[in-house]
């Protein structure tokens, strides 16, 4: 997770180190072969990424320990790792319910306190990342809460990027100020995300996209609904202001979704068969809406 979230950063709108967590959730999930490395090129070149920057991202997540390199040949090839796995598993499981399930709340909060010196600015960037991606927001300089976070793996996490001194609690929260936990979080700054979100929804699902330009806005919607995991934890629907638009935005995410999959499978379909026309079958199908994906 902390590797993901390090290697994640990029001057680039979006990161090509998810990117490539994308293409391998979306089009190689289960796959017990290795995806050509020209495969993972070529449709990276679709993403707008030049292939010396995609060949680098490959590189940093095999030394990260996100992919396994094989080779025969002069011909390349990637798998994810079983870390790449699990942190495809892992959002896959956020992606299944987000938006879809409301999640229940026992009334109390789960709290984290540490501090971390000014100088340690690596370890204070990591932190965060990882609190924002696990449901957290600060509360005040150092103490962080979140109403459905778990502080026994969210500890381990930060153990394991790190931040070794916590202290965590999960109880109910009294404060002298209306709404007082919920003040962590900029609910108007979110519902204009959502907002944003929606007017970039292409249009009748694109359908007067090529299959090049289906796969690479159904990698963009994808990870941009990705990115309200950094922003709306998911709170329960007791704590949400009304009209919460996260249900209805996820409606529009999945119609959209699954939409461009025929087009952007048959895209990567090509990559892949440019490389070996044997492999061209292993590429899977994810369609959100019939609930059967793993990514």
């Amino acid at each position: 997770m902390s590797e993901a979230l390090s290697l994640g950063r990029s001057g680039r709108r979006e990161s090509p180190v998810l990117q490539v967590l994308t293409l391998f959730g979306d089009y190689w999930w289960g796959v017990t072969e290795p995806l050509p490395t020209g495969a993972i090129l070529a449709a990276m070149a679709d993403l707008g990424v030049k292939q010396p920057a995609a060949r680098a991202t490959l590189v940093r997540m095999a030394q990260a320990g996100i992919l396994e390199v094989s080779r025969s040949g002069r011909r390349t090839s990637h798998r994810l790792a079983h870390r790449g796995v699990d942190m495809v598993q892992e959002q896959a499981g956020w992606l299944r319910t987000f938006g879809r399930i409301e999640p229940e709340w026992d009334g109390c909060w789960s709290v984290l306190m540490f501090s971390i010196p000014e100088a340690e600015r690596a370890l204070r960037h990591r932190a965060r990342a990882l609190l924002r991606w696990s449901g957290y927001a600060p509360l005040y300089d150092g103490v962080w809460i979140s109403p459905t976070g778990t502080v026994e793996d969210t500890t381990a996490h930060l153990r394991d990027a790190g931040l070794l001194d916590v202290t965590s609690l999960r109880a109910p929260l009294a404060m002298t100020v209306p709404d007082g936990p919920l003040r962590a979080w900029d609910f108007t700054a979110v519902r204009e995300e959502y907002a944003r979100f929606l007017t970039r929804i292409p249009a009748r699902e694109g359908r007067a996209l090529g299959e090049g330009a289906a796969l690479a806005a159904r990698t963009s919607l994808m990870l941009r609904w990705q990115a309200f995991r950094h922003i709306d934890p998911g709170h329960p629907a007791e704590l949400l202001p009304a009209d919460w638009p996260r249900s209805s935005a996820r409606q529009e995410f999945v119609r959209t979704y699954d939409a461009l999959g025929a087009r952007a499978e048959e895209r990567m379909r090509d990559h892949v068969r440019a490389v070996d026309e044997a492999l061209d079958a292993f590429v899977t199908p994810q369609r959100l809406g019939e609930r059967s994906a793993t990514h």
